[in-house]
């Protein structure tokens, strides 16, 4: 671990099943900060790639608990330890030169920005991680893109919501957002955190500077119908309903899938009126946790100490 700017900084890596990947993201970091890996039980040879680096704090869960919860216990313990600043890393991503010195810098002169993020490569380092490009169009203070092409590029450029590949989060706002929220096992935990930096009158940015290099590109992109996968409408309903930053949603919702029901009835459409009425009992089955969340990250007491 080293001092920037006299800044204690630690890089957290929740791995699952990543031998594939998660010696180079070690070797990405391991030269300038000391790293936290929290290990949702792996059934790989990751513990044992990881077991090469003793200097590193490995921390072996003895199940998945998502990759949300696995953060906030690194989380914990870097800020248990001194941390003024965490990184965290995906276990398939890999730290540009610089990386984290640059977002520091960045966010010591703009210490509004709740979270910093790097831009996001693919694994060759060739174009944009495919995800990520699509998160950069949502910029809406100033062409990042165009900027870009010209070789003008600003020192920052705020968005809603970037995804938590690699995400600096100072301690400050670990203390006043707080961590994951538990009701997300494994994808829409960093959109819910998004919203609520926001909420508590922070901003989400992205550094041109800074690069990462996400190593998915090989994988298949998942083109599921979030409207048919109840899985994925339970998700979506947790990411739009837990949105602290919008209000009255479950009526409208409700009465949407409500109307959809009956209409479906009127047209002889049973599949598609039981798929509706299906997700009308999903909807009411989530409220109460969905509203526990909402209320705890409205008024949130980190309890870090």
């Amino acid at each position: 671990m080293v001092a920037v700017n006299d800044n204690k900084v630690f890089v957290v890596i929740a791995s699952f099943n990543g031998s594939k990947y998660i010696e180079k993201c070690i070797q990405s970091v391991i030269k300038n900060f000391k790293i936290i890996i929290v290990d949702n039980n792996s059934t790989d040879n990751t513990l044992n790639i990881c077991c090469k680096y003793p200097h590193n704090e490995l921390i072996h869960l003895n199940k998945n608990i998502g990759f949300g919860q696995a953060n906030n216990i690194g989380i914990q313990k870097a800020i248990s330890e001194g941390a003024d600043y965490v990184f965290l890393l995906n276990q398939d991503a890999y730290l540009g030169q610089d990386c984290i010195e640059k977002l520091i810098e960045v966010h010591q002169s703009n210490p509004e920005y709740g979270i910093l993020s790097p831009m996001h490569l693919n694994g060759n380092g060739t174009n944009f991680d495919w995800k990520f490009s699509e998160y950069i169009k949502r910029i809406s203070s100033g062409n990042l893109l165009f900027d870009f092409m010209l070789g003008s590029t600003k020192n920052v450029y705020p968005l809603p919501f970037v995804n938590a590949a690699g995400w600096l989060l100072p301690k400050s706002t670990v203390e006043r957002v707080g961590l994951f929220d538990s009701m997300f096992f494994h994808y829409g935990e960093d959109e819910n955190y998004c919203q609520r930096v926001h909420y508590h009158g922070l901003k989400v940015g992205i550094v041109p500077e800074a690069l990462i290099r996400h190593d998915r590109e090989s994988r298949a992109r998942n083109y599921m119908d979030w409207n048919r996968d109840l899985k994925l409408v339970e998700l979506m309903l947790k990411i739009d309903l837990g949105n602290i930053n919008l209000e009255k949603q479950f009526q409208t919702k409700s009465k949407i899938l409500s109307i959809g029901v009956i209409k479906e009835l009127l047209k002889l459409n049973f599949r598609e009126a039981y798929l509706q009425y299906r997700k009308l009992s999903l909807l009411k089955r989530l409220l109460p946790e969905i509203k526990k969340s909402r209320k705890q990250n409205k008024f949130y007491n980190s309890g870090l100490t």
